[in-house]
């Protein structure tokens, strides 16, 4: 193995390895590690992270991945990695998560600047949400053409603790834009077809401190993509249950549909035997009749041609959106 390392890495590494000289020396520059993938150098260190380079390492890996921050207190994770480094320091899932925060501040003057000096105009996307745990959010993300290639990133992200309406998201869209000093490179912003949207845009065009127009707003093709789906599918979906009305309720209590039963006088002798002639008589008819419904259901029936000229134009022109799709779902291939 020593005469391999040799062969690889040469005596003098290998002498310095033997006798420990530089354990404890950083391995690369740590701004190296949150380069662009393009840009990022191709190399494998042979010495173990810091402990900050170790946390610089994580949170990359957390946002770069989307993994939650607390994966990190996963005790598989920490077996995993400390194994053989024993004197490695993990963060903690808090600690990677105020790590997070803090790059994004540190980074927040940079991205400015390379924003606030693009020689054009800035296109946004926004959307917001609800967390399982009944937090609202809004976020925002910007795209523009960077040095040749497309270029989009998450730009912010906040919390709106109020009902999302059209002039809320201005507000938080118009301090969201002067926080990075670009209320004046507003070209576009696309977001979905909400009716607060609509408030939105209007609301935003009025605004003397940005240069958005509303005739620059753009509809998410994905959002207006479903409800066409839904749209199509409307016709083919089971009718929903009516709610039942006081009345129905007391409809349904009513005795009197109910009908009477037969009593039986306790007077009348029984003689353990029923009269099932007539019984038999009105099962055979029941059974004929139902041989003759399934006869008549197996009939295709027509029921277009009952109908008047204009009442199957009329039923044409309703169904022609569903006919046309039917054609192209039941199409052979």
């Amino acid at each position: 193995m020593r005469k391999h390392a040799v062969q690889c890495f040469g005596q003098n590494v290998v002498d310095a390895a033997m006798n420990g000289e530089g354990a404890t020396n950083p391995d690369g520059s740590i701004f190296a590690a949150f380069a662009r993938a393009g840009q990022r150098p191709v190399n494998v260190a042979y010495r173990a992270h810091t402990n900050p380079e170790a946390r610089a390492n994580i949170v990359q890996w957390v946002t770069e991945s989307t993994r939650p921050a607390h994966l990190v207190n996963d005790r598989g994770f920490r077996t995993l990695m400390t194994a053989g480094r024993p004197t490695l320091q993990l963060p903690s899932g808090r600690t990677v998560s105020r790590d997070i925060r803090a790059s994004f501040i540190k980074c927040k003057t940079t991205i400015d600047n390379l924003l606030q000096n693009y020689p054009g105009q800035l296109n946004f996307a926004t959307d917001a949400w609800t967390s399982p745990n009944h937090r609202a959010f809004v976020a925002w993300t910007v795209h523009l053409h960077y040095e040749g290639s497309p270029l989009a990133f998450l730009l912010d992200i906040i919390e709106v603790p109020e009902s999302h309406t059209g002039e809320t998201l201005t507000r938080a869209f118009d301090r969201m834009l002067a926080s990075h000093g670009l209320s004046d490179k507003i070209l576009s912003w696309a977001g979905d077809n909400a009716s607060s949207n609509d408030t939105q845009t209007i609301t935003m065009s009025n605004i003397q401190t940005n240069s958005f127009n509303k005739r620059n707003r753009v509809r998410c093709f994905t959002h207006t993509l479903n409800l066409v789906a839904k749209s199509i599918l409307k016709p083919f979906s089971a009718p929903k249950k009516k709610k039942k009305t006081g009345e129905d309720d007391a409809g349904d209590n009513d005795t009197d549909s109910i009908p009477d039963l037969v009593s039986v006088s306790d007077s009348e002798p029984f003689d353990g035997a029923f009269d099932t002639d007539g019984d038999d008589e009105e099962m055979d008819s029941a059974e004929e009749e139902d041989e003759s419904s399934d006869v008549e259901d197996d009939i295709d029936v027509d029921e277009r041609a009952a109908l008047e000229g204009e009442e199957q134009k009329a039923f044409d022109a309703e169904t022609r959106i569903v006919k046309k799709t039917l054609d192209k779902v039941c199409a052979p291939p």
